[in-house]
């Protein structure tokens, strides 16, 4: 069973969209050539399309990392609390998405428990 038109749909209101899929390499969007889905196994119905990582999309991302690390290890702890505090707050901005996400990839029902909570 393919994806269809009549996959599931999760925010029209986000200025980030949680229906496409993409790798981040060095902090760009990389596509791949194959990609796979999973089914929400309450509706049985096909989620997103989501890429499949090659070794070389692997290979790029860690060298990537390596290369980010070199400065990453060089910031204070203060630098990086401040960093991950930035993050968490955009994170924090979408945890309605996230949550509606997390219940179509594991077919759990919407409630309290099943949202994810950012603290």
């Amino acid at each position: 069973m393919a994806p269809s038109a009549d996959s599931p749909s999760l925010s029209s209101t986000s200025d980030i969209e949680f229906t496409s899929f993409s790798n981040v390499i060095n902090g760009r969007l990389s596509s791949a050539s194959k990609t796979t889905y999973a089914i929400n196994p309450a509706t049985k119905k096909p989620n997103w399309e989501v890429p499949i990582s090659t070794s070389q999309d692997v290979d790029e991302a860690v060298a990537a990392a390596r290369t980010a690390f070199k400065t990453w290890s060089k910031t204070t702890i203060a630098e990086r609390k401040a960093a991950l505090e930035g993050w968490s707050a955009e994170i924090a901005k979408y945890v309605t998405e996230f949550g509606k996400l997390l219940v179509n990839e594991q077919g759990k029902p919407v409630s309290p428990p099943n949202v994810p909570r950012i603290k």
